[in-house]
C-alpha cells in the first residue's frame, strides 16, 4: 500500500498542512519540526515531489488553478460560454508574467465532502490556490476560514487570514443596471437570475431590490425567475412567460448573465416579438458574444480576464506576505447597445441606441475594501 502524506503527518505528530508547508519550503516552519517531518518521510519511504535539498532555500511556488463544478453534468449547459475561458486566460497570463508554475484542477461539491481543502493541497504539493466557481454551500467555503494554505477566490467572498478575493461590487453594479431600465421608463421587469447558492446571485438580487426601494416601486417575488445561469433554462422559462403573459406583463428582462440574456433574446424572437421595440433586454458579464447578438446586447462589463489576472497576482502577494490577504474590487462598465430603448405605450422600447456607448459607472482603477 502506497505511503501518503497523511502517514507522514501521523508519524511526525503534525497536521497534513504542516507537512505540506515543510515540503514546499515555507519559512514559518520550526526547523526542529521540519527535521522531524523529513525523518518521518525517510522512515516511511515517502518521496515528495519536491526535493528535500531545496527545502531550506526559496523556490518557485506551485499554484493550483481550481475550478469547482466545471465537469458537473447539471451545469454542462451553463458552461458553454466564455466566462471560465477568460478567467483562466487572465490567470495564466499573470502566471507567465510572474514566472509561476500553475496546474489546473477540476473539482465539485461531492469531491469536497471526501477530501478537505488542506488534504487536496497537500497531496498535490500546492503552495496556494486560485479558485473559481465556489458556492456558499460548499465544504471548502467553510474550510477556507481557517486554512493554512493560501487561497484567492473569484466572486465568492470568504473571511480568513490566508484568503483573498477578487470581484466587483455586484450590489452596486446591479442596482445601477436596474436603475438604467427604470430611467428608460420600464416599471415591470422580469428578473432572470442565477443559482440560489451563488454569492453573486444574492448580491445582484440585493442591488435590484435597492433600486426598487430607491424608486418606491413594488418588488414582487413572482417576477423573479431562477435559471441557474443557464441559457437553455432562460430560453425555456422566458418562452413560457411570454406565451402566458404576451405583452401584458414585463416590458424588460433584467438578466444576471449574458448567456441567460442570449436565451431570452431567442425566446422573444421565437414568440414573434422584437427587441427593443416590444421588450428591452440587458445582460451581465461583458462576454465577446454580446457584440454578435441580434440586436447587440446591453450589458455590464465586469472585466472577466482582468479578474483572473488580478486573482493570480493577489495570490502571489499573499504567498510572499500573508498580510496582503484582502478583497480586491475591480471597476465595472455599463455598455449600452441596441437591445434597450425607451418604454412606450405599445410595450417595450421604441429605438435602440444606434452606436455603442460606454458609460463608466464606477471608479477608475482598482478599489480596495
Amino acid at each position: 500500500m502506497a505511503v501518503s502524506i497523511k502517514d507522514v503527518g501521523r508519524l511526525a505528530g503534525v497536521s497534513v498542512s504542516t507537512v505540506s508547508r515543510a515540503f514546499n519550503g515555507y519559512s514559518d516552519i520550526n526547523p526542529v519540526t521540519k527535521q522531524r517531518i523529513l525523518e518521518a518521510a525517510e522512515a516511511l519511504g515517502y518521496s515528495p515531489n519536491i526535493s528535500a535539498r531545496n527545502l531550506s532555500s526559496k523556490k518557485k511556488q506551485n499554484i493550483g488553478l481550481v475550478i469547482s463544478g466545471f465537469l458537473q453534468e447539471n451545469t454542462a449547459q451553463a458552461r458553454n460560454d466564455e466566462f471560465e475561458f477568460w478567467l483562466m486566460h487572465g490567470a495564466y497570463r499573470c502566471a507567465r508574467d510572474l514566472d509561476l508554475d500553475v496546474a489546473m484542477y477540476s473539482i465539485d461539491s461531492e469531491f469536497q465532502k471526501k477530501k478537505t481543502y488542506e488534504q487536496f493541497c497537500a497531496e498535490r504539493n500546492l503552495s496556494g490556490t486560485l479558485m473559481f466557481g465556489l458556492k456558499i454551500t460548499d465544504d471548502y467555503f467553510h474550510q477556507l476560514h481557517d486554512a493554512e494554505i493560501p487561497c484567492v477566490t473569484v466572486d465568492t467572498l470568504v473571511r480568513g487570514r490566508n484568503v483573498g478575493c477578487v470581484t466587483i461590487d455586484n450590489v452596486l453594479a446591479f442596482q445601477e443596471l436596474t436603475q438604467y431600465l427604470f430611467d428608460l421608463g420600464h416599471r415591470e421587469l422580469l428578473l432572470i437570475t442565477g443559482r440560489k447558492t451563488a454569492a453573486v446571485t444574492m448580491e445582484r438580487m440585493a442591488g435590484a431590490y435597492e433600486a426598487y426601494l430607491a424608486n418606491n416601486f413594488e418588488f414582487r417575488k413572482e417576477n423573479v425567475v431562477y435559471c441557474d445561469f443557464r441559457e437553455d433554462e432562460a430560453y425555456r422559462k422566458t418562452k413560457i412567460y411570454l406565451q402566458k403573459k404576451q405583452k401584458n406583463g414585463a416590458t424588460a428582462f433584467l438578466c444576471m448573465s449574458d448567456m441567460m440574456a442570449v436565451g431570452v433574446l431567442r425566446a422573444v424572437k421565437e414568440c414573434g416579438y422584437r427587441v427593443p421595440e416590444d421588450f428591452s433586454v440587458v445582460g451581465f458579464d461583458g462576454i465577446l458574444l454580446t457584440t454578435y447578438t441580434e440586436p447587440k446586447l446591453t450589458t455590464v462589463d465586469q472585466q472577466i480576464e482582468q479578474k483572473g489576472y488580478e486573482g493570480m497576482r493577489l495570490l502571489s502577494r499573499i504567498l510572499e506576505r500573508p498580510e496582503e490577504a484582502r478583497c480586491l474590487y475591480l471597476p465595472h462598465v455599463l455598455k449600452e447597445r441596441q437591445s434597450t430603448g425607451q418604454k412606450n405605450e405599445g410595450g417595450g422600447g421604441k429605438d435602440g441606441l444606434p452606436e455603442l456607448q460606454e458609460k463608466r459607472v464606477w471608479a477608475e482603477g482598482l478599489k480596495n475594501k
